[in-house]
C-alpha cells in the first residue's frame, strides 16, 4: 500500500528557508519596480535643457501711474537657441512666473498678503507642456497688482523670473531665467492732473531702466537695435527732447508749446525717425565701425562712427559723430553730426 512520506526536522527547516527567500525576492522586485516608476515619473516632470530661452517684460500701457492703478505687463519667452525647447507653463501663472519689485533705494518690496495666501493654499496645480522652435515665442499678460500692493508712491524697478521646473512653496528653486529690467513711476492719486506739470514723458521713464554703458557701447546698442528694428531699444539712450531742438522741422513748434503739446510733438518726431529718412539718425545701416571714443569726468563725450548704407546698386558711407551727456551714471545721445564720405 501507499506509505505517506515523512520528513525529518532538518528537511522541514530547509524548505521553510527556501520559501522565505522566495518571498524576500518578490518583495525586493516590487520595491525596485516601484522605484523605477517613481524615477520615470520624476523624469517626465522635470524640464529638459532650456539654455537659449530668454524672458523679456514690458509695460503693456506705458505711462505715469497713480496709486492702485492697474499695471499690466506683457511677458514673453523666446527660444534663441538653434534647437527646439520644451518647457512647462502652469494654468495659474504664479507657479512658474514671479517678479521682483525694488525701490530707488534698492529696497525689495514684499509680495502682497493676498498673493502669499493664494500661493500657499492647498490646491492642484495644472500645467501644460509647450514646444518652442528656434525664434518661436510664448507671451501672455499679467497684472502686477496680483503680486504686489501698488499703493506706495515712488519709482520702482521690475524684473521677471521664469522657473522651468516650476515654483514649490517650501523648496529652494535654483533653475530660473531672469528678464530685462523696466521701471515704473507711481505718483499720489490725489494730485490734480490739470495743475500737475509732468516734467518727464514716458520716454524719460524708460531711460531709468537703461544700464550703465560706455558711450561706444551705447552707440553699438543703438545701431544693433536699429538693424533689428527694435525701436524701443533704439530710443532707449536717445534724449529726444534735446535731439528735437536740432531738427528744423520740429524745433520751432516744440519751443513754443506747453508740456502736453510737447509730448505730442515728440510722438510725431519718433514716427518721423521710424520712416527711414536718409538725412536722419535712424536710417537703416548696412554695417558700421566705431572709430574713436572720447569722454571726460565732467559728463561730456563723443563717438565717431563710419556707417554704410546699402542700396540696390551701390553702398554709401557716412561719418557720424554722436555727442553725449551723462546723467545718474548713464550716457545719453543729445546730438549728432553727419558727413557724407562717398559711394562705392
Amino acid at each position: 500500500g501507499y506509505k505517506k512520506p515523512s520528513f525529518d526536522s532538518k528537511s522541514s527547516i530547509f524548505f521553510t528557508d527556501i520559501i522565505n527567500m522566495i518571498k524576500f525576492f518578490r518583495i525586493l522586485c516590487i520595491i525596485i519596480l516601484f522605484s523605477s516608476c517613481i524615477s520615470l515619473a520624476e523624469g517626465q516632470t522635470l524640464n529638459s535643457n532650456v539654455q537659449g530661452l530668454i524672458m523679456s517684460i514690458e509695460l503693456f500701457n506705458p505711462k505715469i501711474y497713480k496709486q492702485n492703478d492697474e499695471i499690466i505687463l506683457e511677458v514673453k519667452l523666446l527660444n534663441k537657441s538653434d534647437k527646439n525647447i520644451s518647457c512647462f507653463i502652469t494654468d495659474d501663472k504664479k507657479y512658474c512666473f514671479d517678479f521682483k519689485l525694488v525701490s530707488m533705494l534698492n529696497q525689495e518690496v514684499e509680495h502682497s498678503r493676498d498673493y502669499i495666501t493664494s500661493f500657499h493654499r492647498v490646491q492642484t496645480v495644472f500645467k501644460s507642456k509647450i514646444n518652442l522652435a528656434t525664434n518661436e515665442g510664448y507671451s501672455y499678460k499679467i497684472r502686477l497688482n496680483d503680486y504686489f500692493d501698488l499703493n506706495v508712491t515712488g519709482q520702482y524697478y521690475v524684473r521677471g523670473m521664469y522657473y522651468p521646473d516650476l515654483i514649490e512653496a517650501e523648496a529652494v528653486t535654483v533653475n530660473k531665467i531672469i528678464s530685462n529690467q523696466i521701471s515704473i513711476n507711481i505718483r499720489p492719486s490725489d494730485i490734480d492732473d490739470s495743475v500737475y506739470v509732468e516734467t518727464r514723458d514716458v520716454e524719460d521713464e524708460k531711460y531709468l531702466a537703461a544700464e550703465k554703458r560706455s558711450p561706444d557701447e551705447v552707440v553699438k546698442y543703438m545701431l544693433d537695435a536699429r538693424m533689428k528694428k527694435e525701436w524701443e531699444k533704439f530710443f532707449l539712450y536717445i534724449d529726444l527732447k534735446k535731439l528735437i531742438l536740432h531738427n528744423n522741422q520740429f524745433n520751432k513748434n516744440f519751443k513754443t508749446s506747453d508740456a502736453e503739446k510737447q509730448k505730442d510733438i515728440i510722438a510725431q518726431y519718433k514716427k518721423y525717425l521710424q520712416s527711414d529718412t536718409i538725412d536722419d539718425i535712424s536710417f537703416l545701416p548696412h554695417r558700421y565701425e566705431i572709430l574713436k571714443t572720447e569722454y571726460d569726468s565732467q559728463g561730456k563725450g563723443q563717438v565717431d562712427v563710419m556707417v554704410e548704407f546699402k542700396y540696390l546698386n551701390y553702398i554709401e558711407s557716412k561719418y557720424y559723430t554722436f555727442f553725449f551727456y551723462r546723467q545718474a551714471g548713464i550716457w545719453y545721445i543729445e546730438n549728432y553730426e553727419v558727413v557724407n564720405i562717398g559711394r562705392k
